[in-house]
């Protein structure tokens, strides 16, 4: 970053941001692009008017000093010359306490409307929203207003209506003033009539508004007692607001009637206060608070600039470097701190050092109630929302509860009651407890980061490494005998007879396949359910967990490298694609095979299929802003954090409005807009799989394992194809919702989730259909065996219609106590197989390894224990999946942490009975 970049995201990121927050929460719930400028300027108006305030007492202040000095100051000039003259000078405004710097202050008004006319500027002159739309008079809020034609001219109105209201309100402010002043107000609004003339009509609308509301606070300067009238006005505003969106225009759910009732009465707040008695207040230690303060500042910047963006990237720094369009994932993380450092350091020290010595402390208090209040937010609270991915979107949008909501409300209350007690009693000690706590996410974030580092320069080495080998591919024979185990992951089972007769042409393209319903995987997740897939019953999650004298990156590693060693060891030619968590890693790490020079390892999700530049480039902008936003959703309190959220936009007006398909958004089980990245890069694969493919005829023998995640990004698609489409309209077809299988049951997709899944699982069907085809027409299809399976399914509300007798049953822990969590697909077709069937026999995901290998290595053996491969373990009338938390453990670990004890009896997965769960 360059340092006019640096300061743009330090001093005017924030005022961006905040622009984009109100503009966009207000347009959600009123849709009148007009009616939110004049909330935009309100709000914004309000929340700087303390800076104006103070900063026009200081202007006061050193123009009375100047006046008083003036006659001295003059009889100097005019009695002394050279070094005399600037020695008596000097020495004068020393006995005065001034200095001549001092006279900047004057301009410190016009300072402080800078920044935010730049950003003001940045922010409205390329909304999209306000394109093409007319408010009142104004035929276009996105283009110049032209309302007046004069013969062949034509005049924007705005602009002079600006000037006009600028003019009137610096008459006002400069009554009585010097000439000096006058000239500078007046040179000021000429300025912006000449910046602003050809403007956008909604910026140009927006600082009008700014000017009416300086007219309005000069006015009221003007009165006896401005205090007191501007206590009522802001009282009647809260009246007005809480009629206009409580009984004139209501907004929808309680939660938001709730919010904006509440800000209504705080409007009303501080005239009520004015009629309650004052008390005499000792003198506090503004020393001491402006401590306390600058600690507290400190503390917020560090854990939403660093603390919450090294941790989020930590977790997963190969995904955020594939995010990032291989650019260093630290990005993130500097972006944040710069936004976190402008927020609270910058514009929260402006306010700081404007503030008088009451407004001092009163700031002291809140940001530290602020700081306790995130802590308590970001351990404690929203820790249960699922998967997020590097575009900090979660799978599924979150559910907040209104206990949760008064239980978060009460910790906070609970953590700010003991600051303040502090604060009363022991500030000394507040003072050392407050520096400590920055100490403390200081020193998490610098191990975070070290981490993220550490592991980026590896990432890069890795990558280093593959660039200069051949493209993905994998190699078939025509005569020779060929093993492919293709997993899809998180394919849900129960939609494959939904799924099979929509499509009957996909009965004819898997025949041959035998799909096994009653299949069991030995984890919800991933992380424990993949080394048994791809290493057998050895590494079933609880066997992982009893060898504790390997880590788990080892015990991954050889789960995965067990089957393509054993081929290779038999004579195969072996080709390992994108296997899963590859030294422990989020993005395999393909060095694991580098001592085998028979196998050869490919990442191809993300190298097939052609990237769109631009789109590259809009992701890579996306991550980099909501990094700090996502920091400050997981800091609020829950109240507020599904707004804060916004299903994942984070209120980036780029993408709500705008032609933008980066980010994706369903807003029904029939339409959605955009195309996630995750999906498209796995999807491209799969498209691509016959360009994969290559044809031999030498008699050799062949082994191809793949990972791929088109069904776990999952994603609404354009039906009757079922491919990704930056706009999705399902609404004309009679099945988009209402599926049936070849028995007549019927499958209602009620959920976005259910939609999302369905319609990803029927695409990755439809690609491998084509495929298979494929191989038919190339002479492979008959020596070839394949195996589809996924690791694990997934809680999407099928039992009730999977399981008979389950119907109204939900989990109350999701996926911890949802039997389709632990119900894979497995489809196997055998060497010259013809048939499709459906076969209900017990089965299990880990016995893929034996599936692969029989009848073509005779009496296989882990190569790392040298203990035969069987089924032995499927035979146990128990069977004990794992539920763990879904994210990677530390490579250095030895076992998954808080594991859950699944039971499954009488090997029947279609009996709730048969289930049981214990910690």
């Amino acid at each position: 970053m360059s340092i006019a970049e640096i300061l743009h995201t330090l001093i005017l990121g924030p005022l961006e941001l905040l622009f984009d927050y109100i503009f966009s929460l207000s347009y959600d719930q009123i849709g009148n692009a007009g009616l939110c400028l004049i909330i935009l300027s309100l709000i914004v108006n309000l929340l700087i008017l303390p800076l104006y305030r103070r900063a026009d007492a200081i202007q006061d202040e050193e123009r009375e000093q100047a006046a008083r000095m003036k006659p001295w100051v003059d009889h100097i000039k005019k009695a002394f010359r050279g070094d005399e003259q600037y020695l008596i000078l000097q020495t004068y405004y020393r006995q005065n306490d001034y200095k001549p710097l001092y006279a900047l202050r004057s301009a410190l008004p016009l300072l402080l409307q800078v920044p935010f006319f730049i950003a003001a500027y940045n922010y409205l002159s390329h909304l999209a929203v306000l394109q093409g739309v007319s408010f009142g008079p104004i035929p276009d809020l996105g283009r110049p207003d032209g309302m007046l034609r004069l013969g062949g001219w034509t005049v924007n109105v705005l602009p002079v209506a600006m000037t006009l209201i600028n003019v009137v309100s610096g008459a006002v402010y400069t009554r009585g003033l010097p000439l000096k002043s006058r000239i500078q107000v007046y040179g000021t609004a000429l300025v912006f009539l000449v910046l602003l003339y050809n403007s956008p009509a909604g910026l140009v609308f927006y600082w009008t508004l700014n000017n009416v509301f300086s007219l309005g606070k000069n006015l009221l300067k003007k009165t006896p007692d401005p205090r007191k009238t501007g206590r009522i006005l802001w009282a009647v505003s809260g009246a007005a607001f809480l009629a206009y969106f409580e009984v004139i225009r209501p907004v929808a759910g309680p939660r938001m009637k709730a919010l904006f009732a509440l800000a209504g009465l705080l409007m009303m707040l501080p005239l009520a206060r004015s009629f309650l008695p004052k008390k005499e207040k000792a003198p506090a230690d503004e020393k001491a608070a402006g401590r306390i303060f600058l600690a507290a500042s400190v503390f917020l910047a560090i854990l939403t600039g660093l603390l919450i963006p090294s941790a989020i990237v930590h977790d997963s720094v190969g995904e955020f470097y594939d995010a990032l369009d291989s650019r260093p994932p630290m990005l993130c993380v500097f972006d944040s701190a710069l936004m976190a450092a402008g927020l609270f350091l910058v514009w929260g020290g402006v306010y700081y050092r404007l503030a008088a010595g009451k407004a001092k402390r009163s700031l002291s208090l809140g940001f530290l109630f602020a700081a306790a209040a995130a802590m308590a937010d970001y351990s404690f609270f929203g820790l249960k929302y699922g998967n997020l991915s590097p575009c900090l979107r979660y799978d599924y949008m979150i559910r907040i509860g209104l206990n949760d909501m008064i239980i978060n409300a009460g910790a906070v209350l609970l953590a700010c009651g003991v600051l303040f007690l502090l604060w009363k009693k022991w500030r000394e000690f507040l003072k050392i407890f407050c520096f400590a706590g920055c100490a403390a996410v200081l020193c998490m974030s610098v191990i975070n980061i070290a981490g993220i580092v550490s592991e980026t320069a590896e990432i890069r080495q890795t990558r280093r490494e593959k660039a200069a080998a051949e493209r993905p591919s994998f190699t078939l024979d025509k005569q020779g005998r060929n093993v492919v185990v293709i997993m899809i992951d998180r394919t849900i089972s129960g939609f494959v007879p939904y799924i099979f007769n929509e499509k009957p042409e996909l009965a004819e393209q898997f025949a041959g396949f035998t799909y096994y319903p009653n299949t069991l995987s030995y984890g919800a997740y991933t992380n424990a359910a993949t080394p048994a897939l791809f290493g057998g019953y050895e590494y079933t999650p609880f066997e992982i967990n009893a060898k504790t004298d390997q880590t788990m990156r080892e015990k991954q590693n050889e789960a995965l490298l067990l089957m393509p060693l054993t081929f290779m060891n038999n004579g195969y030619d072996v080709t390992v694609c994108d296997p899963p968590y590859a030294n422990y890693r989020w993005t395999p790490d393909l060095r694991i095979f580098d001592e085998y020079p028979g196998i050869r390892a490919y990442n191809t999700m993300g190298s097939v299929g052609e990237q769109d530049p631009e789109r590259r480039e809009n992701r890579v902008r996306i991550v980099r802003r909501d990094m700090f936003c996502y920091s400050l959703f997981r800091c609020s309190p829950l109240i507020v954090q599904t707004e804060m959220y916004d299903k994942g936009q984070y209120n980036d007006a780029a993408v709500k409005w705008a032609d933008q398909a980066v980010v994706y958004l369903a807003s029904d089980t029939e339409h959605s807009h955009g195309i996630k990245d995750e999906f498209l890069k796995a999807y491209y694969v799969l498209e691509n799989f016959t360009a994969l493919t290559k044809v031999s005829n030498d008699g050799s023998d062949h082994f191809m394992m793949i990972k791929n995640d088109t069904t776990h990004n999952v994603q609404m698609l354009q039906m009757p194809d079922y491919v990704p489409q930056s706009a999705v309209d399902n609404s004309a077809f009679d099945n988009s919702t209402v599926k049936t299988s070849a028995d007549g049951k019927k499958l209602k997709l009620e959920s976005q989730m259910q939609t999302e899944h369905y319609h990803s699982d029927m695409s990755a069907f439809l690609r491998l259909g084509t495929w298979l085809d494929y191989l038919r027409e190339n002479g492979l299809y008959d020596n070839t065996r394949i195996i589809i399976v996924s690791d694990h399914g997934r809680s999407v509300g099928l039992t009730h219609i999977i399981i008979d007798g389950a119907e109204g049953f939900r989990p109350e822990n999701g996926d911890i106590e949802d039997p389709m969590s632990y119900n894979p697909v497995l489809m196997v077709k055998d060497f010259s197989s013809t048939e499709f069937r459906v076969d209900d026999t017990f089965m299990t995901n880990a016995d893929v390894p034996s599936i692969a290998f029989s009848g073509v290595v005779e009496n296989p053996v882990n190569p790392f224990t040298g203990n035969r491969i069987t089924t032995d373990m499927k035979e146990n009338e128990e069977q004990y999946p794992m539920y763990t938390d879904f994210r990677l453990v530390s490579g250095s670990a030895t076992q998954f942490k808080d594991p859950v004890r699944v039971t499954l009896r009488n090997h029947y997965i279609f009996d709730l009975d048969n289930w049981s769960y214990e910690k």
